[in-house]
């Protein structure tokens, strides 16, 4: 029998935020969205906000900032499913919201300090490539590009965080043996496309970020817009597979393999998100025949 408010738990699922954001970062995310799920917003708040202070305290100023702008993604996320919304609305909300903040939060550092954002992102790219060789001589980066796509960048963490934090909410649910998520959550995620404006969006972007016309605005636009559309499309590609995977009754096995070879391929996956838009896979799914089903961990 599932006991979803022990204070064990809560305490259980911190400690598994608090490791994996000083770990992995974004994947601390996802115990995020089943804290505030099962135990509700104020001891969420409390404790999220709690952890991005004692980032802070301890001078982990990149964890620290990181640690709110994930608990303002999945708290408002949380605060605006709960009110009816959709993945998309829901998740369109919550990155707009991370984004607001970072902006104010830069701008009033920006202002306290006196720097100039420009030299500061330049600065940031500069120390982030030389990590990055550090890790992989191969990687080359130039640091001008990185400057250029910092936001798309910023945008995209946030998605693949809250993104994870949806797929992954049943499994760490299980894991921790709190209530999980309603069988319609899944259902929303593997119904999940963007709008169709979004498909003429990303010709655009392509055609301002790639055609030699000069422009050094435009390029950059297009850049980040671009590379946000991958983003979006590699979810909808996501939500195309988990439907053929329900459709073909594929094992749990089988789906993880799947699963690893889905982040190895990020464009293909990608490109068929953005596919989907013409041929309609879920709908051609639903019309085959159904085959007898089998059982898969964790169930819907």
């Amino acid at each position: 029998m599932l006991q979803a408010k022990t204070p064990a738990k809560f305490i259980g699922l911190f400690a598994l935020t608090s490791v994996l954001m000083a770990f992995t970062g974004i994947l601390a995310a996802i115990p995020m969205r089943v804290s505030r799920r099962v135990f509700g917003r104020v001891p969420f708040w409390f404790s999220s906000l709690g952890l991005a202070a004692a980032f802070f305290a301890m001078n982990a100023l990149d964890k620290g900032v990181l640690a709110l702008l994930l608990t303002v993604l999945v708290g408002v996320y949380a605060e605006v499913e709960e009110h009816g919304e959709g993945v998309f609305v829901s998740g369109l909300t919550a990155v707009c919201s991370s984004l607001g903040l970072t902006a104010v939060a830069a701008t009033l550092w920006l202002m306290r300090s006196g720097s100039s954002l420009i030299a500061q992102t330049k600065a940031y790219a500069a120390l982030l490539v030389e990590e990055v060789t550090k890790a992989n001589a191969d990687v080359q980066i130039d640091v001008d590009t990185l400057v250029r796509t910092m936001p798309s960048a910023i945008v995209i963490t946030l998605v693949l965080a809250l993104g994870m934090a949806l797929i992954w909410d049943r499994v760490v649910s299980a894991l921790f043996r709190v209530h999980r998520a309603p069988v319609t959550v899944n259902e929303g995620l593997r119904a999940f496309a963007l709008p169709d404006v979004f498909v003429w969006l990303t010709t655009a972007s392509i055609f301002a970020a790639y055609f030699k016309h000069g422009n050094a605005l435009a390029e950059t636009i297009g850049l980040n817009v671009f590379y946000t559309m991958v983003a979006l499309y590699f979810f909808q590609g996501v939500a195309v597979i988990a439907q053929g995977f329900r459709t073909f009754k594929v094992g749990p096995v089988w789906q993880m393999i799947w699963a690893v070879m889905i982040v190895l391929q990020f464009y293909a996956v990608a490109f068929l998100g953005f596919a989907d838009f013409w041929i309609d896979f879920r709908s051609r799914f639903q019309r085959r025949p159904q085959a007898p089903e089998s059982r898969a961990w964790p169930r819907d």
